[in-house]
């Protein structure tokens, strides 16, 4: 009997080491779950057994992000009570299910329901078997990326002879089965960005710069760019050529957001200058050139004064304007692209109350300049299958345009992409990376 106790136990750690280079720590919906635990079983007190040592391992499948099934093979070294009595080896197994709670975190706790069997082989005495049922909780703590601890405790009911029996175990659980990441796979629903596998030469939107190597990917096409990828600004002053209506603007001059030099001094020093006027008055000749009447120069030159009085007497009332125009908030006056980025919790796509500020703030912005667009891009981390991260990051892309819409930005002037897990921008192998892929980014253009 010790042989195998001892037997079962290299079995599990041989299991273990197996495992241990194979598996993220959270369980994600497809992927299997094995468990190596160890503990006590305590009998019923009308029972001829003392408290005995308890070993099981079992493998699971997640069949969503909260509920798994479990099957559980099971080995207890009763001890008798009576000293003269030679130690019975009992086997059995068990089907569980298990809902986990607060899936987001490191800690989560479980509940689990189910039914089994035991059996003690056939000896000088008896043969027994009884079915089942059992329930309990527990927890898993993820304290690597590969492994989480593990507890459970549970009250096992015996139906042939109605015994009341409790286990309590501790052990270390593994997750495997996910996708190897082989290529990005395209967005399902009108992508515009078509995703393609990332290689040294991959050049995913067509600008000419490879990705390993562009800083602004998903630009439109056709669009100039520089050695970096981003559009190009080749005069400086602000705008992007494919947005910039007065390309060769002199540096250190003043643009409006069509990349034009601003008229209003220009504007300013005609009104004021009392000489100017007249000089341009008779000047235009356009409205004197009526020919018979050239000679009759006095009468020519009353009738433009009194006539487009008007037309001069209005320029000071739009250059005189000395309020400046209020600038749209929260963006400054100068900015053409702007970008808010919202996290994200694990498996999570539910904008948190942290950002609904900065939303609100984008959606008066853009209601106040109709010609403002905003771009949503939605990310993942690496934890899950790849088709599963890429419905998420859809639904927080999804989720941010749906919450401008209601706060009353017009549909069509929201679009949205999705990458999943294949733009990262930190390390996900650590925590602290994941964390920073779970994210949506809000970019708005003014044109």
């Amino acid at each position: 009997m010790k042989s195998i106790s001892k037997l079962f136990l290299g079995v599990v750690m041989v299991v273990m080491v197996f495992w241990s280079g194979l598996a993220a720590a959270q369980l994600q919906p497809g992927t299997f779950e094995m468990s190596q635990m160890l503990g006590k079983y305590v009998f019923d007190e009308h029972q001829n057994y003392k408290s005995s040592p308890y070993f099981t391992v079992g493998l699971g499948y997640a069949f969503s992000e909260h509920i798994s099934g479990e099957l559980m093979l099971n080995y207890v070294d009763a001890e008798m009570k009576n000293p003269d009595n030679v130690n019975e080896e009992i086997m059995g197994f068990r089907l569980n299910t298990l809902y986990h709670f607060l899936i987001d975190k490191e800690l989560h706790p479980y509940f689990s329901l189910g039914a089994g069997s035991i059996h003690v082989p056939e000896d000088k005495y008896d043969e027994y078997h009884s079915t089942t049922f059992n329930y309990g909780l527990g927890f898993k703590y993820s304290f690597t990326d590969k492994i989480a601890f593990r507890g459970d405790v549970r009250h096992i009911y015996c139906v042939e002879d109605s015994n009341s029996n409790l286990a309590y175990t501790f052990g270390l659980t593994y997750v495997f089965g996910q996708k190897e990441k082989t290529s990005a796979r395209p967005v399902v629903r009108k992508p515009l960005v078509t995703l393609k596998p990332r290689t040294e030469d991959s050049d995913s939107d067509g600008d000419g710069v490879n990705d390993t190597k562009d800083n602004c990917p998903g630009t439109p096409q056709g669009v100039p760019v520089d050695y970096k990828g981003c559009p190009k600004d080749s005069d400086g002053d602000g705008v992007y050529d494919d947005r910039d209506d007065c390309p060769g603007t002199p540096a250190n001059v003043k643009v409006n957001t069509y990349g034009c030099q601003e008229k209003k001094p220009e504007v300013t020093e005609k009104v004021y200058t009392p000489p100017t006027e007249t000089k341009s008055v008779v000047e235009e000749k356009p409205v004197v050139e009526e020919k018979p009447v050239v000679e009759e120069k006095p009468v020519v030159e009353e009738k433009p004064v009194v006539e487009e009085k008007p037309v001069v007497e209005q320029a000071p009332v739009i250059v005189e304007t000395t309020p400046q125009p209020v600038p749209p908030p929260p963006f400054p006056k100068a900015t053409k692209v702007a970008r808010i980025t919202v996290q994200y919790a694990l498996n999570k796509a539910t904008i948190k109350s942290a950002y609904r500020g900065q939303l609100q703030q984008l959606a008066k912005y853009m209601q106040s300049n109709p010609k403002c667009e905003a771009l949503i891009e939605g990310h993942t981390c690496s934890m899950g299958t790849e088709a599963y991260n890429m419905r998420l990051s859809q639904k927080r892309a999804e989720n941010i345009k749906r919450y401008l819409i209601k706060l009353g930005v017009e549909d069509r002037r929201i679009e949205t992409r999705w990458y999943g897990e294949s733009r990262p921008v930190g390390d996900n192998k650590t925590l602290q990376g994941r964390e920073s892929n779970r994210r949506a980014i809000t970019i708005t253009i003014t044109r």
